[in-house]
């Protein structure tokens, strides 16, 4: 069966952003007419994790549709969103390594996802690095205002002063005072 024969995968993408149990009946009905296809999957797993907050159950469908076609690089980008929420960072880098040699897939968002994990580790100039490499592989103005929103919020996390010992010290000799 063709993705376009399966009207209710189609009902279910469409409803996603508003309708929770239209949603929902939607993908009942797309995964009982192929409980196989990735795309079907995926968008299950999304459900259950952005707006069911289940996410061992969004994982465990996730998996599904990698098992179902590991070249659907549709299945990336929120796998690895829901492995860096759910602080499986090591999951979502070898998860990243493998998508970016795939074809066709969306390497900016990719690497977004890869900064985002290395600001997380506190690894500042890593991340900084990373956003500038997926800035080189964007291709649309929206994203490219998105990363650079991302680079300002980061650029503001390393310049944020610290306090100095002395300054420290100076306050202590006010008191003391």
């Amino acid at each position: 069966m063709e993705l376009i024969d399966n009207i209710h995968y189609i009902k279910a993408l469409e409803y996603f952003s508003y309708d929770l149990e239209e949603t929902a009946e939607a993908l009942r009905y797309a995964y009982y007419y192929e409980p196989n296809n990735s795309k079907v999957l995926c968008l299950i797993g999304r459900f259950y994790g952005e707006k069911l907050q289940d996410f061992e159950l969004a994982k465990s469908y996730f998996e599904k549709a990698l098992e179902a076609d590991v070249k659907d690089v549709a299945i990336y980008p929120p796998f690895v969103k829901l492995l860096i929420g759910m602080d499986e960072l090591e999951a979502a880098e070898r998860l990243i390594a493998f998508a970016l040699r795939l074809p066709a897939t969306n390497k900016t968002l990719l690497l977004a996802h890869l900064a985002l994990i290395r600001e997380t580790q506190k690894s500042y100039k890593d991340s900084l690095k990373i956003y500038t490499r997926a800035k080189k592989a964007c291709c649309n103005s929206e994203e490219m205002q998105w990363l650079d929103k991302e680079i300002a919020r980061l650029k503001g996390k390393m310049n944020k002063p610290k306090k100095k010992k002395k300054e420290k010290a100076a306050k202590t000799k006010k008191k003391k005072r």
